[in-house]
């Protein structure tokens, strides 16, 4: 049995921002035994914006972490209305019933109470693990992928086994990961954000047709801009965005913190439904604001070292499918299925790379869906986007099952070819070759004892044994040799010290004739008659063996 010092320790991961990606991370480590350390630039690591999307795909990943959406207000979509600027309706669809295909509904959330819910359990005291430690305030400065050390813009350095760059759209830990200043770039729209209440909404006779059916998303298009109106927190607040180009808007301040006015909302719609005007007066100033939706060249790399990219860092999304949070969450469940409890430290930078392997063309597909999503509707392009066919690409997904399997198939990997036998949907399973990771098993430790009869026989009977035509003597006659052996099999590892016995007839002096004229000589194993049912079924399956269940009795009388 191994010592205490030989056995796998925790890790200690060291997460660089404390947003939604960063703390699912943190999350789903911590209950895997790992030792967390969060760094967050801000003081309160309170994560901006209005709501969220929890679509299939990324809900589930959340409750298999404990994290239950309903428990903080989101509420499930029920369906989905389309308008023209003029406020004609071009889709109204109740997505109730289609939506049952999927295992987990498709939630709308306020985001500041999830990365609140997320933020809670990470760092808890109660739950699985160790809590997770949040260190705000904390500017990182640079991150050596080499040695997995982070320093801080006030000189202090922290070093651990695993970095994680988790630090959104303006990643300093990219840079380092890339090796190249690659930064993100205005898509040329930018969107204001803004919720109301939905008794707000209510209360005036204009806009109360908007809010009669709960769970409803709605989504005004014209040409170069667009609204997108959806509940949260229960369906008593009404979330906005409001997409247009960039320069009708163009302010102070950068992310998602640059000002805006009412006047500024109101002339960018103008010539939208009246209807619209009137939900758009109701905007609380004091909380309005101008996001730029920013897009990014696909970086080279993922990981270096011991260093990787997460969420927004790895991927900035624009907004147009609400999937850029959902992505993040899969990136960090990927993380999380990929570092089980038992991680060795020098397994972490072949790791990384099977992370960057799984994730990046789902990633990347997805986000370009998204682009194609929030193109202007032209002529040329109105046929494009497939709706339907994109939703089934985002939601179809479940990102720890699909880490869990390719692990599993990375692991089983690294030990060369291995044998597999039905079921083959299990992957490989322990035989007297190998182990369930596809291991071979040292037979050294085993014993045996053999017992061989060597005869000369009837070749032209033993020639009917042979399978096939393409079988034969290599010398003529019609004498041949054969070997009747029987074998006592002791002290096997993969049966725990136990064994079994065998009894088999080679037949010598043959030769196989391949389809494309070379030839095999040696010999060939007629019938192999063994005590032990796993051993029959593995040889069968594993190596083609003529094997048959049989119990072998040995006597063993002593020294005559």
């Amino acid at each position: 049995m191994a010592s205490a010092e030989q056995q796998p320790r925790p890790l200690k991961v060291l997460i660089v921002g404390a947003g939604i990606a960063g703390l699912t991370a943190a999350l789903g480590l911590r209950k895997n035994g790992h030792e967390v350390t969060l760094f967050e630039r801000s003081q309160l690591a309170r994560e901006t914006g209005a709501a969220i999307h929890l679509a299939p795909n990324c809900h589930g990943i959340l409750r298999r972490l404990g994290v239950l959406p309903e428990t903080f207000g989101a509420n499930p979509v029920q369906g989905m209305t389309t308008y023209d600027g003029n406020g004609n309706i071009t889709v109204d669809v109740d997505l109730r019933q289609s939506l049952l295909i999927w295992q987990h509904p498709w939630m709308l959330a306020h985001r500041v109470r999830l990365h609140e819910e997320l933020k809670r359990q990470a760092t808890t005291a109660e739950g699985e693990g160790t809590p997770a430690v949040l260190k705000t305030s904390s500017c990182v400065a640079s991150v050596d992928p080499d040695t997995a050390t982070v320093t801080l813009e006030d000189g202090s350095s922290f070093s651990g086994d695993l970095v994680l760059g988790a630090d959104g759209v303006s990643s300093v830990t990219r840079k380092f990961v890339t090796q190249q200043d690659i930064k993100p770039f205005d898509s040329g729209k930018s969107a204001f954000r803004f919720m109301i209440p939905v008794a707000q909404i209510r209360a005036n006779p204009a806009t109360e047709k908007f809010v009669q059916r709960d769970g409803y998303m709605r989504i005004w298009i014209d040409k170069d801009r667009r609204l997108v109106m959806y509940p949260c927190s229960d369906n008593t607040m009404m979330n906005f965005v409001a997409i247009h180009p960039s320069e009708l808007s163009a302010s102070k301040g950068e992310g998602w913190n640059r000002a805006a006015t009412k006047e500024m909302l109101l002339d960018v719609f103008s010539a939208f439904d009246p209807a619209v005007r009137a939900l758009l007066e109701m905007a609380d100033t004091s909380s309005l604001k101008v996001w730029t939706l920013l897009d990014m060249d696909r970086i080279p790399t993922w990981h270096r070292g011991r260093v990787a990219l997460v969420g927004d860092a790895a991927h900035p999304f624009l907004p147009h499918q609400g999937q850029g949070g959902g992505i993040a969450i899969e990136d960090a469940a990927s993380i999380c299925v990929l570092f089980p409890r038992d991680t060795p430290v020098e397994e972490i930078p072949e790791r990384l790379a099977l992370y960057e392997k799984i994730r990046d063309e789902r990633a990347h597909k997805v986000q370009e869906l998204t682009r194609m999503a929030g193109m202007d509707p032209t002529d040329a392009n109105r046929g494009s986007f497939r709706m339907m066919e994109f939703r089934d690409y985002n939601f179809g997904h479940d990102e720890w099952h699909h880490s869990t399997h390719m692990l599993r198939k990375h692991l089983w990997s690294r030990h060369g070819p291995v044998r597999l036998r039905a079921p083959l949907s299990f992957g490989p399973m322990p035989s007297p070759r190998q182990d369930h990771f596809g291991r071979a098993i040292p037979a050294h430790d085993s014993a045996f004892t053999t017992c061989s009869v060597r005869l000369r026989s009837s070749a032209t009977y033993l020639r009917t044994l042979f399978p096939s035509p393409a079988f034969g003597f290599v010398a003529p006659g019609t004498v041949a040799e054969a070997t009747l052996r029987c074998t006592e099999l002791r002290d096997m590892r993969w049966l725990g010290g136990g064994g079994y016995r065998f009894v088999g007839l080679w037949v010598h002096g043959v030769q196989y004739v391949k389809k494309d004229g070379g030839r095999v000589v040696g010999s060939f194993l007629v019938v192999l008659m063994e005590s032990l049912a796993d051993a029959v079924t593995t040889g069968r399956e594993e190596l083609g063996m003529p094997k048959v269940f049989c119990d072998v009795g040995i006597e063993d009388q002593g020294a005559v």
